[in-house]
């Protein structure tokens, strides 16, 4: 919550990232509802091999990560993560 909740892409920069480090690429791109796209590169803040280990940063508030659904759809229905 130090940098609030992200309202446009470009705001994530300036967040906290959690990394995993087998993801061969990390960057990733999103396209807004308007069609804008932008291209990220996040730097993590902790790098982690281990999924189970990123799902519990996330949980613990630590940061964000993009993520798949599969891994956190636990901790998102019990109010622990939220997807922005």
């Amino acid at each position: 919550a130090q940098f609030g909740v992200p309202e446009k892409p470009a705001d994530l920069s300036n967040h906290s990232w959690l990394e995993y480090s087998v993801r061969p690429d990390n960057e990733f791109e999103l396209i807004a509802p308007e069609g804008i796209s932008t291209r990220l590169i996040p730097e993590g803040r902790f790098v982690t091999n281990d999924p189970m280990t990123l799902v519990r940063w996330l949980a613990a508030g630590a940061g964000i990560a993009y993520v798949p659904l599969m891994w956190v759809i636990n901790e998102i229905n019990r109010g622990e993560v939220e997807i922005l």
